[in-house]
């Protein structure tokens, strides 16, 4: 997979949540990418879950 590439302000912005949430900014978006999934009837809830690296 490739790098993700987004704007200074959006990382402070994930850093700042992941502080409140008291997690990673990676997890809050993988959060994120799973909500949005769900939300467009991608629920991968009962798949396995492979370990991903993004880099």
């Amino acid at each position: 997979m490739s790098s993700i590439r987004i704007h200074p302000a959006q990382h402070e912005a994930l850093q700042r949540l992941a502080e409140q949430l008291q997690t990673s900014a990676s997890s809050v978006v993988r959060m994120a990418i799973a909500k949005f999934l769900a939300e467009h009837g991608f629920d991968l809830s009962s798949s396995p879950q492979p370990d991903f690296k993004v880099d």
